[in-house]
């Protein structure tokens, strides 16, 4: 019984992990931030995402009653930002200062690790910003997109699953230990019950939300969006575990930051070509 009670314990405390490590939900409990606790947080992760996807479809839905399409845009894009603590932003910013400064392996892993952000990073930050509010303007804005919005709630809960996937799927680039360490290591069956969180959530949220499009339509959204969040993420832990010799927690938040703008990007395609006739 006592051993049951402290499995459970440690389980609660990796959920509470995962949601003070990836939002900025104010939650006063202190965790005893241990290899377990740590690892176990990512079966979480898309939970984590449910959450923020929540706000996003909140704000989505109801903020262009009060504002014109490209106000509120900057808006959700601001919050989709400070929701998680820029955590993820920073590691897109890290990552592009590392990769693009084309040295060496070594050298790209100690930029990265620099606290300073560098000019290339700056760069990619503005654009990605600029790029990621005007595709949510462009679902804002057009009326035969419009339920193409709930899909938003799916795409924070895909992204950090992406996290997950890669750091199980290819090595730690750093040889110290840390918290990207630790999340590195995590067993396989840990990917897997996080990918059952995801799937849970998604469908949840896909029987409560989604009315306004046929069944097999929606069929087809789904599985066009989660394919190309694991393409997505193949594609960029690819060519960053061939430059660096592995992944970091700064390329985890990179990964997560752009498989969220190439599905944003891909409602608007979808949107574009199917949807407008």
């Amino acid at each position: 019984m006592r051993t049951l009670v402290h499995i459970s314990i440690s389980w609660f405390y990796a959920f509470i992990s995962s949601l003070q490590f990836l939002t900025r939900l104010p939650i006063p409990i202190n965790i005893p931030y241990e290899r377990k606790i740590i690892q176990r947080s990512v079966v979480y992760y898309p939970i984590a995402g449910l959450i923020i996807g929540l706000f996003l479809l909140i704000l989505s839905k109801y903020l262009p009653h009060v504002l014109p399409a490209a106000p509120a845009a900057v808006f959700i894009c601001i919050f989709w930002i400070i929701s998680s603590g820029g955590l993820h932003m920073d590691g897109l910013m890290d990552t592009a200062d590392g990769i693009l400064s084309y040295r060496s392996k070594d050298k790209m892993l100690e930029i990265m690790k620099d606290s300073r952000v560098g000019a290339m990073g700056v760069i990619v930050f503005v654009c990605s910003l600029f790029f990621k509010t005007a595709l949510l303007f462009s679902l804002l804005d057009s009326d035969p997109q419009t339920a193409l919005l709930t899909y938003l709630i799916f795409i924070p809960i895909w992204s950090r699953l992406m996290m997950v996937w890669a750091a199980r799927l290819y090595p730690y680039a750093r040889q110290e230990k840390g918290f990207g360490t630790e999340v590195s290591r995590i067993p396989f069956s840990y990917a897997v019950l996080a990918t059952g969180n995801a799937l849970m959530s998604s469908l949840f949220m896909y029987g409560l939300l989604i009315k306004d499009v046929s069944w097999s339509e929606d069929f087809i959204i789904m599985l066009f969006l989660f394919l190309i969040s694991g393409i997505t993420m193949w594609g960029i832990a690819h060519v960053l575990n061939r430059k660096l010799g592995g992944l970091t927690g700064d390329t985890y938040g990179a990964i997560n930051e752009l498989v969220e703008i190439v599905l944003l990007m891909s409602l608007v395609i979808y949107g574009h070509a199917f949807m407008n006739g």
